[in-house]
């Protein structure tokens, strides 16, 4: 068995996931679908996924950056066993419209 090793993986602005961290790539491709599939996109998984398309039009404010970290988080807990999810940060990215979702997470 291998040791647990930890991971930062920040949202776009980057046309991909910028992953920090060395480790399994396996799991930074499972949460990269994981979090960019919709709610109900898996017919036969209805609940895989994350509803991040219900906040593009939401004024970020700190209740709504809250509300993000939670729904990423419950879904890497419900759909990703082999992670264990350390932090997640949202915040205003540097460019206008964009959110930054920081990930930080250990791959058992």
């Amino acid at each position: 068995m291998t040791n647990p090793s930890t991971h930062k993986a920040c949202s776009p602005p980057h046309p991909r996931p910028l992953w920090r961290g060395g480790g399994d790539v396996d799991s930074h491709g499972r949460l990269h679908i994981l979090l960019s599939t919709s709610l109900g996109e898996r017919v036969m998984l209805a609940t895989h996924g994350v509803d991040l398309i219900s906040k593009v039009f939401t004024t970020l404010t700190t209740t709504t950056a809250n509300e993000i970290a939670t729904m990423v988080t419950r879904a890497i807990i419900e759909w990703e066993p082999r992670v264990s999810v350390d932090n997640v940060v949202v915040s205003e990215s540097f460019l206008d419209g964009w959110v930054a979702i920081s990930i930080d997470y250990t791959v058992r």
